[in-house]
């Protein structure tokens, strides 16, 4: 989105992160390195200061099932809802090519294949969610 982004992670869980995190700032702290270095270089590159994400970051917990998948297809439609493609497809910051592909990639694209079924499930419910748009 030319405003803002959406980023789905999958944290260990509580007796794992615990040990490693003594408040929430240290598991948000990567995010605010990545968008602050972002800003920095863009604010030099344009000569222009000030923040470029508005508001700060801001975080959801995945709580059920349903709410993952929907969420999911969320993320990979919301360009499509808004206008700015015809399908998650052509959407060029968009994981959903990288999912649907064969090829290798840092993202664990096979459990999302899976958290649907199959590949094909997995783009039949796009084609599904993208109808009602």
């Amino acid at each position: 989105m030319p405003n803002h982004i959406h980023f789905l992670a999958r944290l260990k869980n509580h007796q794992v992160l615990e040990p490693e995190t003594k408040s929430n700032k240290q598991i948000t702290q990567p995010f605010s390195n990545q968008f602050n270095s972002y800003t920095k270089a863009y604010n030099k590159k344009y000569n222009r200061m000030g923040s470029l994400f508005i508001p700060n970051f801001k975080r959801k917990p995945i709580e059920d099932n349903d709410y993952l998948t929907r969420v999911i297809l969320y993320i990979h439609l919301n360009p499509v809802h808004h206008g700015f493609v015809k399908f998650p497809s052509l959407w060029e910051w968009s994981s959903f090519n990288i999912i649907a592909d064969e090829g290798e990639s840092w993202i664990k694209k096979n459990e999302v294949i899976n958290w649907f079924g199959t590949k094909e499930k997995f783009l039949n419910q796009h084609l599904t969610d993208l109808q009602g748009l």
